[in-house]
């Protein structure tokens, strides 16, 4: 019955075509393309499978593998996936290069023309060690050289952490000091210094950490404008 609403021969060819390519392209296709890893936590391995299927009537070759991040070791069981058959991915993520929520593609490049590539997405919300408040940038709006403006930013760690020196960038520009409330919760007080040579300011303040190891310094930019007292 839907094929007496045509009007068109060509549009048949289309559509014909079209089926064609996609009952081709469903043949070989990665079950769960799409994986949402949740809650990483910040010092968190995850290990995920998936499977590569071939149903198609042709051998199916993986040539390259190719990621968007260098959070994900990936391991095929087999390079080449006869008709039928199928492949395992497994995958380690790791949260040490991922920051808050992202999303990660992986492609499979094929032998075939069709599918050329088969895509796989990771995807979910990376905890970090810290967090800052109001945030790690602070536009702190116009500063007058004459009258150094003072901030506190909060620091909340997930566990106990020891921090090393505050090193600021430009030096001399700011004042900065360190001090614990509890064993998760940190004040950092900054009074900004603002060269009067310049109508902008922008101070980078990086935290080391000696405990726990491997985890990257904590770094806060503040940025404003600078106003010469008439």
């Amino acid at each position: 019955m839907l094929i007496k609403n045509f009007k068109y021969p060509t549009t048949l060819i289309i559509l014909f075509l079209i089926f064609l390519c996609d009952n081709s392209y469903a043949s070989i296709f990665i079950k769960n393309s799409s994986i949402d890893l949740g809650i990483l936590k910040y010092n968190e391995t995850r290990k995920v499978e998936t499977y590569i299927v071939n149903k198609s009537k042709d051998p199916l070759a993986i040539k390259n593998i190719m990621k968007s991040c260098a959070c994900a070791k990936i391991d095929l069981s087999q390079k080449i996936i006869p008709p039928g058959l199928q492949a395992k991915v497994s995958l380690i993520v790791k949260n040490d290069s991922l920051k808050g929520k992202f999303t990660k593609k992986i492609y499979f490049v094929t032998n075939l023309k069709t599918p050329r590539f088969l895509s796989l997405t990771i995807s979910g919300t990376a905890q970090q060690f810290y967090t800052v408040e109001p945030s790690e940038f602070v536009y702190l709006g116009t500063v007058n050289t004459d009258a150094p403006l003072q901030r506190i930013l909060t620091i909340t760690t997930v566990d106990k952490a020891k921090w090393g020196i505050p090193v600021i960038s430009p030096l001399k520009s700011a004042n900065v000091s360190i001090s614990a409330i509890n064993n998760n919760t940190w004040q950092l007080e900054v009074t900004i210094k603002p060269n009067p040579k310049y109508s902008f300011f922008r101070i980078q303040i990086t935290l080391p950490l000696i405990s726990p190891s491997k985890i990257s310094p904590l770094k806060i930019i503040l940025t404003g404008n600078v106003v010469k007292k008439p």
